[in-house]
């Protein structure tokens, strides 16, 4: 059995030195700010868990955010322009 390690790290912005926050430089690491950050860290863990019920969980969650956004552009066809898209 394989057990994946990860860190997540607490941070209070940007500018934050987590020099001294990372016990394992070598593991995988994610920072977040906020409880907003929890959905997209949960599928960051899940996507480090390589199991076929993380994938299934990970493909769910991506495609109901899919839907949101097709949902979303359908019911305002003239805006296209998407939070954090290039334009």
């Amino acid at each position: 059995m394989t057990t994946p390690v990860v860190v997540c790290t607490a941070t209070f912005g940007h500018s934050d030195d987590l020099t001294h926050r990372r016990p394992a430089p070598d593991l995988p690491h994610l920072a977040f700010w906020h409880e907003e950050d929890f959905a997209p860290l949960t599928l960051w863990l899940l996507a480090h868990t390589g199991t076929a019920a993380s994938r299934d969980g990970l493909t769910e969650a991506l495609l109901a955010r899919l839907a949101t956004v097709e949902h979303r552009l359908a019911a305002h066809p003239s805006d296209r322009v998407l939070e954090g898209s290039i334009q």
